[in-house]
This record gives C-alpha cells, sequence and structure tokens, in this order.
C-alpha cells in the first residue's frame, strides 16, 4: 500500500477549551532508531530515545537492554485479534499490529529469535520464521465484539497469569458501533492502567483504527469521542498513547491543490477504504483493517514509541455555541508550515449526535496564518421546538469534534474537545440502590463561555417537574440536584421513567433527554413475572402479580446453604430444536441466559464486570446442558476455572402441562460472596432472560416475542450497574426497595 507521507503527517491531538493543552505532535522521523537524522549512528539509541523508552516503558526497558525475557499481553477487540472476512487468513496473530511492534523491537534490541505467538490459533503460525535465540513473546487475549469494559474480564485471570512486562489495551469500536457510554469507556480503561499500575507493569492505552461507520461520503466519525477519552485517560495517568486513528487518517495520502473540495474528500476517502481490501472477489469489510495496514499500524506503533514527536502541519481550535435547533461551530485552522497551501477540509459527524449541514471546504492558507469557518452542526430529527436537542452522553458533557485535513502533501486527523457555549450538562452517572420512596437526580451544568452565566431549568420526571435558577463562574461547573416520588404502585415490578432537563439561558433553549429504569429489588421464594422483549419495549413497564399468570413466563429463586436453586416456567409453547452454531452442545430450544454479580456486599451492583452464564435444553423432559462458564463469569476478582458439570440442569413438565426448567448454582462457585443468608444485607446483583429460538438462514434467531426479559437496562450487558438486586431473604414483613439507573 502506497502512503503518501510516510508515517509523519496523521497525528494531531485534540484541544480543548480553557483547561487541556494541545498535543499536536506527529513523529520526528519514519526511520527507525539510529537511522534518523538526529542519530548519525545506525544501530545505536540517542539519548533522547533512550530517556523516552525509560519513561513511558521502564520496566521493559530494562530488559530490553539486558535481553531478558520480554513478555507482552494485548488486550481488545477483533481487530487486535486480526480477524478478517477471508476465513484463511483470520486470526492469523503474526500478521497484526501486535506481532509487528514486537518483531521491530525484538530486531532493534537484538533478540534473534524474533517474536513468538505463544497462543496462537490451532493451524495458525507462532512466528515468521523459525530463527534460533532469544525471543519475545506475544500473549494475545483479544476477543471479537468486545468493548472496554470487557478487559475488565481479564485483570484478575489470565492477563496477569505470565508475569508481562507490558500490556497494549485496544477498544473503542464495539463501544461506538453500539453506542455504550463514555463514562463506562473511561471507567474500564482507567482501572486497565491503574491495575497494571499497582503490578508494576508497563502500559499503553491506544485508540482504534478509522471505521466505515456512516453512509458515504462522511463516514468515519464514530470512534473519535472514544479516542479523545482513550487519549484523556492515558493523559490523566502518564502513560503512553496511541491513536490509531490519526495513523490510519494518513493513508487518505495527498489531494492536488486545484481539486474542488467534494471531490478532494472524496479521494481521501476512496484512499482510506483501501484499508479494508482483501483478497480479489472478497468483499471488503467496515472495521477490520487487512494485513497489510495492521503491519503500517504495528510500524506506526513502535516508532511512535521510540522516537521524539514535532508539530503537524496544522493545529485545529474550536468553540462551540448553540444558536436556536443548531450547534455553530467556529473552527480555527493554523499553518504550522513555512509555504502556502490549498487546504480541503471535511467535519466528520459528532459520534451519533451531530451532523455538519455542510461538510466539505476548501481554502488557500498562507504558511503561518489561521482560516476561521463557521460550521452549522444539526441533530438527526429534531422536533422543530426551536430548542437545541442535545445527545452528549452520559457522564461527558463536551463537544468532541473531529476533522479531516488534506492537501497536497498529505492527510491530517485533528480532534478538537471543547464545551458548549452557553451551557453543558453532565449527567453525574452512578446506580442507585435501596431506594424505597424518593429519587435524587444529580447532573453538573458547564460554563462554555469566559463570561459569568446564569439562567433557569426545568427538570421532568415522568409527569413531575421541579424549577430552579442556576449561576455558573466563568469557565466553570456547579452541581445540581432534584427529588421526585416515583410514587411506585403496590404491583409494579419494573417501569422506565423519561427524563428531560431544560436549560435556558437568554432566550436560548437547551434540552437533554435520558431514560431511568426503576427495578423492584426481588427476593428468595418469589415468583417473578417476566415479560416479552416485544412488550417491554412498548410498554416500558411491567407488573408484579402475586400469582402470575400461567400462560406467562416466571422465575423464581431459592437458595440453602449449598445451592442457589433458578426455576423458569412458562406454558407450553412451541419448542423447536435448533443446531447450536458453536458445535460446543447438541440441538437446543431453550436457552436461558444468566448474569450473576456475586461480588462482596460493597461491590456487588458497582461498576464491574460480570458475564453471562447460559443453559440450555431440548424439546422433551430430561436433563439440560450449560457452556462453559467464562472466566470471573460472577464478577471481576473471579479467578478460577469452573467445572460446567458443577451446574445441574433439567427440563420438565408440570401436570397442567407447562414446561419448568431448573438448573443450580452452587454457593462453592460463589466464594467471593459472604452468603448472607437471610440477611437484608445479602445482596447478589441479578439479569435473566428466557429464549426460545427459531431457525434463520444465519442460525439460531431470537425474535422478540419469543424472548423473556428480567430487565433491560440499556447499559453495556457486562457492566454490574445494569443488573436487579436480588435479596437473599424471604418476603416475609420485607418492605419493598428499588435500583434505579440513569442511561
Amino acid at each position: 500500500m502506497a502512503v503518501a507521507g510516510g508515517l509523519l503527517m496523521g497525528v494531531l491531538g485534540r484541544t480543548q477549551e480553557a483547561s487541556v493543552l494541545p498535543s499536536d505532535t506527529v513523529p520526528a522521523s519514519s526511520a527507525g532508531p539510529g537511522e534518523s537524522e538526529d542519530n548519525p549512528n545506525p544501530g545505536v539509541l540517542t539519548a533522547q530515545q533512550r530517556e523516552r523508552l525509560k519513561g513511558f516503558i521502564p520496566r521493559t526497558f530494562r530488559k530490553l537492554e539486558r535481553r531478558d525475557r520480554v513478555h507482552i499481553v494485548a488486550l481488545g477487540d477483533s481487530v487486535t485479534r486480526v480477524y478478517t472476512p477471508v476465513p484463511d487468513t483470520s486470526e492469523d496473530f503474526i500478521e497484526g499490529y501486535v506481532a509487528k511492534f514486537g518483531t521491530m523491537l525484538a530486531k532493534r534490541f537484538f533478540y534473534t529469535g524474533g517474536v513468538r505467538m505463544v497462543n496462537a490459533p490451532k493451524g495458525k503460525r507462532q512466528k515468521w520464521d523459525e530463527h534460533l535465540g532469544k525471543e519475545i513473546q506475544v500473549e494475545n487475549l483479544a476477543v471479537g465484539g468486545r468493548t472496554a469494559v470487557d478487559a475488565l474480564q481479564y485483570l484478575t485471570t489470565t492477563a496477569f497469569l505470565n508475569d508481562p512486562d507490558l500490556v497494549l489495551v485496544n477498544y473503542g469500536i464495539n463501544d461506538s458501533k453500539q453506542n455504550l457510554s463514555l463514562d463506562t469507556y473511561r471507567r474500564s480503561l482507567s482501572q486497565v492502567v491503574e491495575e497494571c499500575r499497582r503490578r508494576g507493569v508497563d502500559v499503553i492505552v491506544m485508540a482504534p483504527n478509522l471505521i466505515r461507520g456512516f453512509p458515504e461520503p462522511v463516514e468515519w466519525g464514530l470512534t473519535r469521542p472514544y479516542a479523545t477519552v482513550a487519549e484523556e485517560v492515558a493523559a490523566e495517568n502518564s502513560v503512553f498513547f496511541m491513536d490509531f486513528g490519526k495513523y490510519t487518517a494518513s493513508l487518505g495520502g495527498a489531494v492536488p491543490a486545484n481539486y474542488e473540495s467534494e471531490a478532494a474528500i472524496t479521494q481521501v476517502s476512496d484512499r482510506l477504504h483501501t484499508m479494508f481490501h482483501f483478497e480479489a472477489g472478497k468483499p471488503d469489510d467496515d472495521l477490520h483493517p487487512n494485513h497489510e495496514t495492521q503491519k503500517f499500524m504495528g510500524s506506526a506503533l513502535y516508532e511512535n514509541l521510540v522516537n521524539e514527536t514535532k508539530a503537524t502541519a496544522y493545529k485545529v481550535t474550536a468553540k462551540a455555541h448553540a444558536r436556536g435547533e443548531e450547534v455553530v461551530v467556529t473552527l480555527t485552522v493554523r499553518s504550522q508550515v513555512e509555504e502556502d497551501r490549498q487546504v480541503h477540509l471535511c467535519a466528520l459527524p459528532v459520534g451519533h449526535w451531530l451532523t455538519a449541514t455542510s461538510t466539505n471546504h476548501s481554502f488557500l492558507l498562507a504558511a503561518g496564518k489561521k482560516q476561521e469557518i463557521e460550521l452549522i452542526y444539526r441533530t438527526p430529527g429534531q422536533p422543530g421546538s426551536g430548542a437545541l436537542e442535545v445527545s452528549t452522553d452520559l457522564g461527558d458533557g463536551l463537544a468532541r469534534l473531529s476533522y479531516l485535513i488534506a492537501d497536497d502533501r498529505q492527510t491530517e486527523l485533528h480532534d478538537c474537545v471543547t464545551r458548549l457555549n452557553p451551557v453543558g450538562v453532565e449527567w453525574i452517572s452512578k446506580a442507585m440502590t435501596d431506594v424505597t420512596d424518593t429519587i435524587q437526580i444529580q447532573w453538573a451544568f458547564l460554563n462554555g463561555s469566559k463570561e459569568a452565566v446564569a439562567g433557569q431549568y426545568v427538570f421532568f420526571f415522568g409527569d413531575q417537574k421541579a424549577e430552579g435558577t442556576f449561576e455558573l463562574p466563568p469557565v466553570g461547573s456547579v452541581q445540581y440536584f432534584v427529588s421526585f416520588s416515583p410514587g411506585f404502585a403496590k404491583d409494579l415490578l419494573r417501569k422506565k421513567f423519561p427524563v428531560r432537563l431544560e436549560a435556558t439561558v437568554n432566550g436560548q433553549k437547551l434540552v437533554y433527554r435520558r431514560e431511568m429504569e426503576f427495578t423492584r429489588d426481588i427476593v428468595l421464594g418469589q415468583k417473578v413475572p417476566l415479560q416479552s422483549q416485544s412488550d417491554y419495549a412498548e410498554t416500558r413497564s411491567g407488573l408484579l402479580k402475586v400469582a402470575p399468570d400461567d400462560q406467562e413466563a416466571s422465575l423464581r429463586i431459592d437458595a440453602d446453604e449449598t445451592w442457589l436453586y433458578f426455576t423458569t416456567t412458562m406454558p407450553g409453547r412451541n419448542l423447536q430444536l435448533i443446531e447450536d452454531p458453536t458445535g460446543g452442545n447438541p440441538p437446543f430450544a431453550l436457552l436461558a441466559e444468566v448474569r450473576l454479580d456475586a461480588r462482596p456486599t460493597e461491590e456487588c451492583r458497582t461498576f464491574g464486570y460480570v458475564d453471562f452464564l447460559r443453559f440450555q435444553a431440548g424439546v422433551t423432559d430430561g436433563p439440560g446442558t450449560v457452556d462453559r462458564p467464562p472466566l470471573a463469569v460472577f464478577g471481576n476478582g473471579y479467578d478460577q476455572t469452573l467445572d460446567r458439570a458443577g451446574f445441574p440442569v433439567a427440563l420438565k413438565t408440570n401436570a397442567d402441562g407447562t414446561k419448568r426448567f431448573e438448573f443450580r448454582i452452587p454457593w462453592v462457585y460463589l466464594y467471593r460472596n459472604e452468603r448472607k443468608l437471610e440477611q437484608r444485607d445479602g445482596i447478589l446483583g441479578l439479569s435473566f432472560s428466557l429464549r426460545l429460538p427459531t431457525p434463520g438462514e444465519a442460525g439460531p434467531q431470537f425474535p422478540p416475542e419469543r424472548t423473556w426479559l428480567l430487565n433491560d437496562p440499556g447499559m453495556s450487558p457486562r457492566d454490574a450497574r445494569g443488573l436487579v438486586t436480588l435479596r437473599l431473604v424471604t418476603a416475609t414483613g420485607l418492605a419493598p426497595s428499588w435500583s434505579a439507573r440513569l442511561y
């Protein structure tokens, strides 16, 4: 793949108004250590390079200098796992960016055996060549389809099993595709860095490569909000940051100065598409770069780690303010080169929130001068009320703007993180537990200007509302809260309330919408009705019935000193045997999925990782099966491999013809929980679903009308904050309590 401009031209750090220093830098050279203009002695690290490596990867660098054993662990998604749509070449770890990075380290520090992928998939290569000598070991723990919260699974299980020296962490593609919160993403990366530091292990935080996330021609902005958060986490913790999005953007290459803006950006986009070209006759991909691009990414990671950086061709800053139903961005592009250049600029979509009305712009920028551009953004589906619908992320009240800039030398990607003028909102993200009759919702108003701001707000919670005023110091923030009484009906089991905050400053109204889900804490021995997924989406609530209808699916949990007993009852529906596409189980007609947070009481229901435990049964009565339990399935901190033979499973038929699906979980598997039976503070986090599959061309299908849920929190499925509270007591004399989550 031809790369115009080499490795130098794809990177520019973000700028944030009033608080964050710009990091608008790129590698000083695409040559290896000892081959740059600053180092006339090939093969020898310069003093600057040595200090850089000692600062960013001190433990690894010490070992590299001594040629001691070096072990690298990679955490990430299918890109890190080197997935491709071509089965013969997919998951060949040695072709990926991690292996390329390790190979360049091995070559530089004279590990003559090169790199060995210690856990390469069966049938795939461990090494490029079987050279003798010391090797750098690379352990790739990436799993396709995973998000940043899934990294927590490895922190107390396999990530540190082999005493690694360096951990690479790269998530964000699936987070952005699933529109998961930046708050969850930030917390997850922060915990990875914290655990690595606690163990004395070096860590590199990475942002994902560009993906084709939107319809052409503007399709490259979906992951960028997550990339800016990853950079912030790295900066806050003083660890090395690598932005693959900015480096893969450089593959857009150079554009002739006489091109019109749309033609220029189309040419850049066409070149970026080549990242996803595979074998002739094979379809392109949207997310996964080909092997050539993977190696480019690995080389860029190595070069950016080793070499000092220098300023890019442009420095970009932005200010955003609301105007009616629009966001107006004043963009300043400043030249940092010594010649005039024709600039082609493309405004990328702001995650799932904003799209520019005019995306492509061209202008001549004189050497050392600046150009201001006014860009108009709108929210898709604006209601036409005259107010701006603001969809900044939960736990993050900032506008995260991104731009491609191309000229006749290269393409660069620039991020600008700024507050929204006149006011932004940062929701205080937390799970609320032990709610009885009052709920408190917190947020912070953010002043996006250098002047003091005052305004009014109206907060709507369902059909209730609260009003107030606010005053903010220049570029300051102040927290506010409101309290409501949800007025839970006696028979209510779950309900979703619309939440709306309207802020008005000098006639400008901004509207912030969210939802809050309440779930009644359930207790032992209670028969809890499940709700079909189709009904849940329509009614957004469910009732707790004293005697659930036999035509409804229900769940009951009991416990003694040895077992947790799960019993789900359902009408005798038409069960169909469906082949397990993984081949790991016999054909099945019923699937029950359980997530159980069995961490200690003080951790349970807080932010953390839980995974799915899956039970299956066929059509006729008899024993069922259970999938192999994932590591840390009952919460991060669990570090033992569980034998699935320890989960008894059976399908039975009641006298009235209804089906009863039973399984048990042994307390010995929940060894971190205190097992406070018949104590009100004895709790577990719980989520449950029952699914009856139907056949489909791509494998089993789970229609909403044949899927029953305990709750649907609208969060990352492995985030423990989205679970219902199970109290390890019986219902007798116990006052009802609730859990709530804002999303």
